[in-house]
């Protein structure tokens, strides 16, 4: 059996649309499914880690964007893993009804219905929800990494952790995510208020200096304005961030852009979207397995508290003064 976890909001309601034609498919061909809808995030993620613990559950399915795909890994993480893992980071300690934390997850999969679909563009799923359906349908399992995010907390040590599919980051692409939020058509008009919101975060945006620990050594840099530690190759609806990414090779790509001027920063920016910006001198790529990334911000006199730095996962909002990322090899099966 199939469960579809679906988004009702994902891609300005275009995801129901999509549910509307891929039910019908569905009911075509007899094939058993359960449809999972939740009335808020906590809602949705509570069904999800239910149907992670029930042996019926086949594949686990999202109907969405790049942020519902990572509330389902979150909720499978978390059942089967470590207990719980919701996507504001709190624990409730007990596993969902009926899960069996030494059984088989459910594997993961995805009907493309958001905004960005980056890991849909990853893995070349449709867009039309037939020929989505038909690839779920046929596709093998792969097993692929999944990213471990903890923010740590002065003076509590490191919160619970979350998990996340495609990638994580902190700065400019967070401050873009603030920006959009505060748009009032962006539901109606995504790419105007994408591009709109691009605009305002680059013309605000403060750059931080940033340490990050690697295990052979440490980077440094005075002034960030991109940070982000990515499993998949895009990132913000067709950016080639990290060009050499790859879903199972055990390790994230390591993107820094700093050193670099606000309008050179305008002027380098096209480049990514032909991953280009990779031989940029103000860009620093790594390959690693797990880092330690501390933020500060420059001095504003004595005394003055360091502010948290805006993060995201998968699209997912978060704030932080320093997060340990690591991978977790071929930790979930995905169908694609």
């Amino acid at each position: 059996m199939f469960a579809f976890l679906l988004n009702p909001t994902a891609g300005a309601g275009r995801s129901v649309r999509i549910w509307r034609r891929l039910e019908a498919a569905l009911k075509r061909r007899g094939i058993p499914y359960e449809l999972l809808v939740g009335r808020d995030a906590r809602g949705a993620f509570d069904l999800a880690r239910e149907a992670a613990g029930d042996r019926r559950v086949e594949a686990l399915v999202a109907v969405g964007g790049d942020g519902t795909l990572s509330l389902v890994l979150n909720a499978v993480m978390g059942a089967r893993t470590e207990g719980a893992a919701n996507p504001a980071a709190v624990q409730t300690g007990t596993p969902p009804p009926g899960a069996d934390p030494n059984g088989p997850a459910p594997a993961l999969a995805l009907i493309p219905a958001g905004s960005g679909n980056d890991v849909a563009r990853t893995f070349g799923i449709p867009r039309h929800p037939e020929r989505a359906l038909e690839r779920l349908l046929a596709a093998p399992e792969r097993a692929i990494d999944v990213g471990r995010l903890r923010i740590m907390t002065p003076g509590s040590g490191p919160e619970a952790p979350v998990y996340f599919f495609g990638f994580t980051g902190a700065g400019i692409d967070a401050a873009v995510i603030d920006a959009v939020e505060a748009l009032a058509f962006k539901k109606r008009f995504q790419r105007i208020a994408y591009a709109l919101g691009v605009v305002k975060a680059w013309s605000t945006f403060r750059t931080f200096p940033v340490t990050i620990e690697l295990e052979d050594g440490r980077l440094r840099f005075d002034d960030a304005w991109l940070i982000v530690l990515a499993n998949i190759p895009f990132l913000g609806g067709g950016m080639h961030i990290a060009p050499g990414a790859e879903v199972a090779d055990g390790a994230f790509d390591l993107v820094v852009v700093s050193g670099i001027g606000r309008f050179g920063f305008l002027r380098a920016f096209p480049l990514v979207f032909r991953g280009r910006h990779i031989r940029h001198p103000a860009v620093t790529v790594r390959r690693v397995q797990k880092a330690v990334v501390t933020f500060g911000e420059r001095p504003r006199g004595a005394g003055a508290a360091r502010r948290p730095v805006g993060l995201q996962r998968d699209g997912e909002r978060e704030e932080g003064l320093s997060v340990a990322v690591d991978v977790l090899p071929k930790a979930i099966r995905f169908r694609a």
